[in-house]
C-alpha cells in the first residue's frame, strides 16, 4: 500500500513517535519540488518547533482522492495510528479530521494547508493556527 510521503527519506526529515500529522491523501504532485502543501506545512511545524513527526494520510494509496468513507480503510488507518492514541495528532482539514473522530483518536483540527485553502490569505488566520498548534502541541491547548 503506498502511502503519501516517505518522510523518512525526505532529506532532513527526523520521525517521531510522539507526534503525526493526518492528512487526506497523496498528491500527484512531486513532494520535493512542486508540494506547495509540503512545504507550507514543514514551515509551519519548524515555526512551532515541532521538527520531527510522522505523517499517514485516511487514503494512503489513491492519488488525489475524493474525500469519501468508502474510499477509507478504517481498520489499517487505526493500525497505523494506534501508537498514537495517547500522543499528539493533528488533522490536516475536515474530512482526516471526521476519520479520526469515527475512530476516536484526539487531534487537533487546523486548515488544510493547501495554497487553494483563501483562508490562509489573511495572515491572522495563520497566525491564530501556529498559536493553537504550538498551545497543542506543549500541552496547553
Amino acid at each position: 500500500m503506498k502511502d503519501v510521503l516517505y518522510y523518512s527519506t525526505l532529506a532532513g526529515h527526523e520521525i517521531s513517535d510522539d507526534v503525526v500529522v493526518v492528512g487526506l491523501c497523496p498528491s500527484s504532485n512531486d513532494v520535493r519540488s512542486r508540494s506547495d502543501t509540503y512545504w507550507r506545512l514543514k514551515n509551519w511545524m519548524n515555526i512551532v518547533g515541532q521538527y520531527a513527526y510522522d505523517f499517514h494520510n485516511v487514503i494512503p494509496d489513491i492519488l488525489d482522492a475524493e474525500p469519501k468513507m468508502a474510499n477509507v480503510n478504517l481498520e489499517d488507518i487505526n493500525t497505523k495510528l494506534s501508537k498514537f492514541r495517547d500522543k499528539k495528532v493533528i488533522a490536516l482539514g475536515n474530512f482526516p479530521s471526521k476519520v479520526l473522530d469515527k475512530l476516536g483518536i484526539d487531534h487537533l483540527k487546523i486548515g488544510h494547508p493547501s495554497m487553494r485553502n483563501r483562508k490562509w490569505n489573511d495572515f491572522r488566520n495563520v497566525t491564530m493556527t501556529l498559536e493553537n498548534m504550538k498551545d497543542y502541541l506543549r500541552g496547553t491547548h
